[in-house]
């Protein structure tokens, strides 16, 4: 990936990030309570401070060339928090895709996206491929959590 394309991205963090959490933390009165906690203190808006730091770091991930940087703990984060929600996979995780558009409608306001496709079709690759491993790690919880609440009922009737 060209390195052109990580200093723009890098210079853009904010204005991208303000744009993806709201889409990562899924529904309106979720988002409303993050704009309330602007400051995104861990212990009166966790949720908030959990998706915030999460999504930058997984941002970090996207701008690096480092084999050694980890994306399973950002990921694996967030997806424990959606796996907790009633939704389908594909409502949990859609936040995941949204960060192609999200980059593409910030790298527009100052310049031509079109001079940036071939290392736009690279982010795409890498986001496409974070995307199958967050859903390896959305079904892992999700199993998980299956497997808790059949073992609660066992332990409710006496079956465990």
């Amino acid at each position: 990936m060209g390195a052109k394309i990580y200093k723009v991205i890098q210079d853009k963090q904010q204005s991208i990030l303000s744009r993806w959490i709201p889409a990562a933390l899924g529904n309106v009165n979720q988002n409303e309570q993050f704009k309330v906690h602007r400051e995104q203190d861990r212990f009166s808006d966790p949720l908030g401070y959990a998706i915030a730091s999460n999504t930058q770091a997984i941002l970090q991930w996207l701008c690096s060339d480092d084999p050694d940087m980890n994306l399973s703990k950002p990921l694996e984060d967030l997806c424990r928090i959606k796996a907790v929600q009633d939704s389908r996979p594909s409502e949990s995780l859609r936040f995941i895709f949204n960060l192609k558009t999200v980059i593409r409608e910030s790298l527009a306001e100052e310049c031509d996206v079109s001079q940036y496709a071939e290392d736009l079709y690279r982010i795409d690759q890498r986001i496409d491929e974070m995307a199958l491993l967050a859903f390896d790690l959305f079904s892992a919880c999700r199993n998980q959590i299956y497997k808790l609440q059949a073992e609660e009922i066992k332990r409710m009737y006496g079956r465990g």
